[in-house]
């Protein structure tokens, strides 16, 4: 398949210009160990390796687990390069295992033998090539000038082709290694620079004879060397004519995907037909095989080569999981840890294969590439009680300079942490204190000793009086019971600082209560004189009252909200009632707290 088609021209763009320019992520140039193809220096190539850096966290896992966090990053391994030398003598060596077998080597002597009657024997003639410096010296009435496209090289060597008149192969590269990995997918990027070498003269020769000068089209070809089958191909299309010397090289590639091939070919093919015309260079045939990997914390060292993915000062293996398998702590699983075994060979302990790495906060970014694990607002190196001074998550200060192997040189990281998160709270400063724990109601207010992050929130439970800001309690208006008293920074990575304490209970002084009763008379007589003719109550212990006397129609005659004060027979207005049933209606409270709750009738004679 076929991924990306880029056709670029220009003088001397290099190869690594080219891969600058067609990765859609930005290059960053893998670090090495100091053992050849085994990075972990296990003694398992990295090929074979299912953990190139002994984290405990398979290559696989750490390559998928940031697909969907923008983290791929690329970077080329050239499989096969062609720039046809560099000399000066003119022409180059003959290349007969690459060029098809139909052409003929042009030695500029007249090695070939011509078959149009306006060509000299020595000129490149349709169905020839050779290897020059520049084309006019192939066939000066022909060809215009053009120094090969290498880079940097002096003297250098261009393949020159007058094509066939016939379509059909130029070029053919066999049987290019394509490496197996231990990734589920490979790429490589094809590319071949070519130009239309055609003179301006010849331009107009071929107007005069031939109604004009045939385009070159060419084919690149990737195939399956087991079988020859084409895996895809670019086509150029017709390529015009440029007299622009260095400026008519034109670059074309693609990226092909070779999952599951080992072997591939490289063929140029002709398109046209005729022979008027169709004169191409090429140069600088390049298959490179693209290195996609991740490299979440962007710092050159790929992830599964990386003990430390997201720099936070905490090894992968801890956060993955199997730091417990780590056990001299140096971030790698491997035969200097005790209980290591990789019975399978396949270059990963047998206990942490079988486990998956941690994604504690359930994300879909295991905590190797997570800075803050746990989703609690507070970086992991911050509970892992490293510095972080800027509060970005990274160790230390950034930028950061990482070793080989990924981890941050120089900012203490990577000691004291075992745990793949941490809890909050457990490395934090903040403290609060009260000088006792024991209070009466009658004791003064206190401010408690405080150390800590300044600015955060004290509280409690309902019933204690204290202040939010500074923490004071006030006894006296606070209920009694048992209060845990919490100081809050609001900082995630600060754990809250609390202190209990007791708020007792005045003791109660037992007082006798005092004795309670109500008298309530039923007749008043108000012609009497013997005393009678007043309506009162006689009591005790009352310390609310209030009394309603009705006549039969409900009308009241009298309200008083004394208890001494009597009904002399009157109504509101000073006038005596008549004789007649009355009613009385009493409310209050005795000063026991007791409710009093009277109702009756009052008779009323002369």
């Amino acid at each position: 398949m076929k991924l990306h088609l880029f056709v670029l021209s220009g003088n001397k763009l290099s190869i690594q210009s080219f891969v600058t320019l067609i990765v859609v992520f930005f290059i960053c140039t893998l670090s090495f160990s100091q053992c050849p193809n085994d990075t972990d220096c296990d003694g398992i190539l990295d090929v074979v390796d299912v953990d190139d850096d002994n984290d405990g966290i398979l290559d696989l896992e750490e390559f998928t687990s940031c697909l969907d966090l923008s983290n791929l990053q690329q970077t080329q391994t050239i499989l096969y390069n062609e720039d046809f030398g560099a000399g000066s003598i003119n022409p180059g060596p003959s290349i007969p295992t690459l060029i098809d077998p139909s052409y003929c080597y042009e030695d500029l002597t007249g090695s070939c033998s011509n078959n149009s009657p306006w060509v000299t024997a020595q000129d490149i003639d349709d169905n020839e090539y050779s290897i020059l410096n520049n084309p006019i010296v192939g066939f000066p009435e022909a060809f215009r000038v053009q120094e090969d496209h290498t880079p940097n090289d002096v003297g250098g060597y261009q393949l020159v082709v007058n094509a066939s008149d016939n379509p059909g192969e130029m070029f053919h590269k066999e049987n290019i290694l394509i490496p197996q990995g231990s990734f589920p997918a490979q790429t490589v990027v094809l590319s071949v620079w070519l130009s239309n070498i055609v003179s301006e003269l010849s331009l107009q020769t071929c107007i005069d004879c031939c109604g004009g000068s045939i385009l070159p089209n060419v084919d690149f070809i990737l195939e399956d060397a087991s079988n020859g089958s084409i895996i895809d191909l670019i086509s150029s299309g017709d390529i015009s004519p440029s007299q622009n010397g260095d400026d008519a090289w034109i670059l074309y590639t693609s990226v092909f995907d070779v999952t599951g091939i080992s072997e591939v070919n490289i063929v140029i093919r002709n398109n046209q037909i005729g022979g008027c015309g169709n004169d191409v260079a090429i140069d600088d045939i390049s298959l490179g095989l693209l290195n996609v990997y991740c490299d979440f914390d962007n710092d050159g060292v790929a992830d599964y080569l990386d003990l430390d993915a997201d720099n936070d000062g905490i090894y992968d293996v801890v956060e993955g999981g199997d730091g417990s398998l780590d056990t001299n702590n140096d971030g790698v699983i491997d035969s200097n840890d005790i209980g290591f075994i990789d019975a399978n060979g396949n270059g990963c302990s047998d206990i942490a294969e079988t486990t998956l790495p941690i994604d504690t906060d359930g994300d879909g970014a295991i905590n190797s590439v997570d800075l803050d694990s746990d989703n609690d607002g507070c970086f992991d190196t911050s509970e892992a009680g490293h510095q972080d001074s800027d509060s970005d998550g990274i160790l230390g200060t950034s930028p950061v300079i990482v070793d080989w192997d990924g981890t941050v040189l120089n900012q203490n990281g990577y000691t004291g942490t075992t745990i793949a998160v941490t809890t909050p709270g457990s490395f934090g400063s903040n403290s609060i204190s009260y000088s006792t724990g024991i209070y009466s109601m009658n004791d003064t207010n206190e401010v408690p000793v405080f150390a800590g992050t300044s600015g955060g929130v004290f509280s409690a439970g309902n019933g204690l009086s204290i202040d939010s800001q500074t923490g004071e309690i006030n006894p006296s208006e606070s209920s009694a019971g048992v209060y845990t008293v919490v100081y809050s920074s609001g900082s995630p990575c600060e754990g809250d600082a609390s202190f209990i304490l007791e708020i007792l209970a005045d003791p109660i002084i037992e007082e006798p209560e005092t004795p309670f009763f109500i008298r309530i008379p039923n007749i008043i007589s108000l012609a009497s004189s013997a005393g009678n003719n007043l309506w009162f109550i006689t009591y005790q212990g009352i310390d609310a009252y209030n009394c309603v006397i009705v006549n039969r129609w409900g009308n009241p005659v009298f309200e008083s909200n004394d208890p001494a004060v009597a009904w002399d027979g009157t109504e509101f207005g000073g006038d005596f009632v008549t004789e007649g049933v009355y009613f009385y209606i009493i409310k209050g409270v005795s000063v026991n707290a007791h409710e009093i709750c009277k109702h009756g009738s009052i008779t009323v004679i002369d």
